[in-house]
């Protein structure tokens, strides 16, 4: 316990941020104790307690689901990005310097939170791999082009074709997740954020958005 050491760790190919990818680096840790973390016995009382399952095989079977549910989200993703970017690569928009540095300051902050989970300061970090902040902030620069191009691109999309969620949508939408948590659509619209209402709104924007271009692009016709 209180053992200081410096460790140099190479991000892997595949890491979230794209201007890491690969980079070198060396992360000053200290360690502050030793926990071990041990899991319960998976029982039915387990389960009935904890995941609103009646038996483990139940719980098996839910949790399955999900997986799957979540790998086909995964690749609907990808195919949906794979859209707005081919539809980017062919724009000549131009972006205003300020909406980018607007967006590398988020990106920037979103690295400062995730440095911070770990127990670390982006100005420790900066310190560590030896660039400024100015140079930081210009490694993410192409990204933040990409994800400012690409809104852009929406926005423009959803407002040429009047795209937008109707109320009955929104109201489907709402009864779909009361029902999850077991409550009414009236009980549940009281319970949440009217910011909830503004993301359900969003998504069904969104999800219709996509539905539009896998219509109408060549890349999906057979």
């Amino acid at each position: 316990i209180g053992e200081e050491k410096d460790i140099n760790v190479t991000f892997p190919e595949n890491y979230q941020s794209e201007d890491l990818k690969g980079k070198q680096a060396v992360f000053a840790i200290k360690l502050n104790g030793i926990k071990e973390k041990k899991l319960p016995e998976l029982t039915d009382e387990f389960v009935k307690a904890n995941a609103g399952c009646e038996t483990v095989e139940e719980y098996k079977n839910k949790c399955r689901e999900r997986l799957e549910r979540s790998a086909a989200t995964r690749s609907l993703n990808e195919t949906e990005n794979s859209i707005v970017k081919a539809i980017c690569d062919t724009s000549k928009a131009e972006i205003p310097d300020a909406m980018i540095e607007s967006e590398i300051d988020k990106m920037v902050q979103d690295f400062s939170y995730r440095l911070m989970y770990q127990g670390l300061k982006l100005e420790d970090y900066l310190k560590y791999m030896n660039i400024s902040m100015e140079s930081f902030r210009g490694q993410f620069k192409e990204s933040a082009k990409e994800r400012v191009m690409s809104t852009l691109v929406i926005d423009k999309i959803v407002r040429t074709e009047g795209i937008k969620a109707e109320p009955e949508e929104v109201d489907a939408k709402i009864a779909e997740q009361a029902k999850s948590v077991g409550k009414t659509a009236e009980e549940y619209k009281k319970s949440i954020d009217p910011r909830q209402i503004e993301y359900i709104e969003s998504d069904i924007v969104i999800t219709k958005l996509f539905d539009f271009l896998k219509a109408n692009n060549e890349m999906y016709t057979e």
